[in-house]
């Protein structure tokens, strides 16, 4: 069943030689038109804003918006991992972590931290079975007709080598 609606680049195209086109290409654009006094009270400008010779009793349009803070320094980070600057330059992000999980010095919710961000890369994750895999390792486990078979006992020498 056909769905409607317009598509993009659907359509006649424009022919930029016809008569129309180059009439409308020709067209002045108008320029935005100043902003207007009102009534020797003040300018509000096109932005909303309060112009800044509006009396401070101006009750339209906003103030300008003032320059946002500067933004507060870094937290200090704390090295209560134990590790010398030295130590701690050659480490991989594993091992920085294994030592705050072994730190004494360092606080029980960092070191809990450490250990479960470092566990997923300690124990791996057993691999799934798909279900030829498993089919597989049955029929190694049942044996069949082609699987070697187990040599035979000596017997005679009472289960000792000749």
């Amino acid at each position: 069943m056909p769905r409607g609606g317009s598509r993009p680049g659907a359509g006649r195209k424009v022919d930029p030689t016809s008569k129309r086109q180059q009439k409308l290409a020709t067209k002045k654009v108008k320029a935005p038109a100043a902003p207007k006094k009102a009534a020797g009270r003040g300018y509000t400008l096109p932005s909303g804003e309060k112009s800044p010779d509006a009396p401070e009793g101006w009750p339209f349009g906003t103030k300008p918006p003032e320059k946002p803070a500067e933004p507060p320094p870094a937290p200090a980070v704390d090295s209560d991992d134990g590790l010398t600057d030295e130590q701690r330059a050659g480490l991989t992000p594993l091992e920085y972590l294994l030592a705050v999980m072994r730190s004494p010095s360092a606080s029980k919710s960092a070191r809990m931290t450490a250990a479960v961000q470092a566990a997923p890369y300690m124990h791996a994750k057993p691999a799934s079975v798909g279900k030829k895999e498993a089919k597989e390792q049955a029929a190694k486990k049942a044996g069949g007709r082609f699987t070697p078979k187990t040599p035979p006992r000596l017997v005679a020498a009472g289960g000792k080598k000749l």
